[in-house]
């Protein structure tokens, strides 16, 4: 090891051999800082993108599903109402099947009242017609019985 003119610093100086290695090595490590600062930064933004992909599809899944929603209570609503038609057009035929059931069942009973009244006009023309035939009978008896007393009589 060779020493310098003053006697005491080694050839090369290692202090200057060390402080050249320290700029080397910061400078090494700034790179290698830099680096890591830059595929952090990446990875950041992959990170950021990747998440702004999945909100996005987030997003659109429950667009679609809201637009799925809005056409299912949309159909919903016009099953609903032509249910509600079907039934207000099977309550009118039936109400008017009812109708007409009474109507007829309304026409038999005055039917029936009329042959009742008939039957019990007949019964009462009938008394009438045997008392009429009783009082005539009665007549003809008395008739006879007359006659017979006149006859009984003039032959005596």
């Amino acid at each position: 090891m060779d020493l310098d003119d003053r006697g005491n610093i080694p050839i090369p100086d290692p202090s200057l051999l060390t402080t050249v290695q320290l700029r080397e090595s910061e400078v090494t490590q700034r790179q290698i800082t830099d680096m890591e600062f830059r595929v952090q930064e990446e990875r950041r933004r992959g990170l950021a993108d990747l998440t702004t992909e999945r909100f996005s599809a987030i997003h659109q899944t429950f667009v679609a599903n809201d637009t799925a929603l809005q056409a299912a209570l949309r159909a919903q609503k016009e099953a609903a109402a032509q249910q509600n038609e079907a039934n207000t057009t099977a309550i009118d035929k039936s109400e008017q099947a009812m109708i007409k059931l009474l109507s007829t069942q309304a026409e038999q009973l005055n039917d029936l009242k009329s042959q009742v009244l008939r039957l019990e006009a007949l019964k009462a023309g009938g008394q009438q017609a045997y008392g009429a035939i009783y009082v005539a009978v009665a007549l003809l008896v008395a008739t006879v019985g007359a006659t017979v007393a006149v006859i009984t009589l003039s032959v005596r």
